[in-house]
């Protein structure tokens, strides 16, 4: 849980320093590879905030599915007992 809360707070804090360099205007010629996509950018807070969001969406897909199989674990076990 605290691995979890962790994250997030990291990615949103990521996701704040880019809209801080944006807000600033930096520059850079940004080009990555994130799961098989090429993002190129102009501006490396707007790349700093794609990042912090597909962080953010990965983490919270990957709780919810993990919830999803402990709610149904739990479900099983409780009918079984019934």
């Amino acid at each position: 849980m605290a691995v979890t809360i962790g994250a997030f707070i990291s990615g949103l804090g990521f996701a704040a320093f880019g809209a801080y360099l944006v807000y600033r205007g930096s520059s850079g010629d940004t080009e990555f590879s994130l799961f098989g996509q090429t993002f190129k950018s102009a501006n490396v807070g707007i790349a700093a905030i794609f990042v912090a969001v597909v962080m953010i969406v990965l983490l919270v897909r990957r709780t919810l599915s993990s919830i999803d199989h402990i709610v149904t674990r739990y479900s099983k076990n409780h009918r079984n007992e019934e």
